[in-house]
């Protein structure tokens, strides 16, 4: 059992993903792919401007893992969402927990909350569209748990973030699985 949780965990792909439509693709170039890695460079632009600000008294250097490293940590998992949507997801959480653990709190401004948490928000829509039940119920859970111990003030307006990805891929799951089966019916029906 242990061998198959870390095997779901490091793979992290639990369906296939489904095939682009035509106009996500150009030809090998897979659009949504590109526009990932164009997101992850734009957010790690700015989460590492403010964390390299966060918390540092003036003419003292915040040091290569503030302004660098937890940027990448934060925003890296965007890249690999589409491919490996629980890892990716994964490295989020545990990103999130080094961040709260490195930075004061209280230092960070909205800025910095808000690229990792639309960063988070992607990789949990990923988790919820491509990963099993217990996957998605899981991250779930572990969203609601690390809103209240990172963050107690905002747990409802974290609640709220965390829902709407989930509920977002669970209806784009459940639509994509009813037109393979429609798919799969008309197949039989022309055959």
């Amino acid at each position: 059992l242990r061998s198959q949780i870390r095997a779901t965990v490091a793979a992290g792909v639990t369906d296939p993903p489904v095939p682009r439509p035509a106009w996500l693709r150009r030809g090998r170039i897979d659009l949504v792919f590109v526009a990932d890695v164009v997101t992850a460079l734009i957010l790690f632009a700015i989460t590492s401007n403010v964390y390299r600000h966060a918390g540092v008294p003036r003419g003292t250097s915040p040091g290569q893992v503030r302004a660098l490293l937890i940027p990448f940590v934060l925003c890296a998992p965007l890249v690999l969402r589409t491919r490996y949507p629980l890892t990716s997801w994964s490295v989020c959480v545990l990103g999130e927990i080094w961040a709260s653990r490195v930075v004061a709190p209280g230092s960070i401004s909205g800025g910095g909350y808000l690229a990792p948490l639309i960063i988070y928000a992607l990789c949990l829509y990923a988790v919820a569209v491509r990963c099993k039940t217990w996957a998605v119920i899981s991250a779930g859970a572990v969203t609601v748990f690390g809103a209240v111990v990172l963050d107690g003030d905002n747990f409802a307006a974290v609640l709220f973030v965390a829902a709407i990805p989930v509920a977002t891929g669970l209806i784009v799951r459940t639509r994509r699985g009813g037109r393979e089966r429609l798919e799969v019916q008309e197949r039989r029906y022309e055959g």
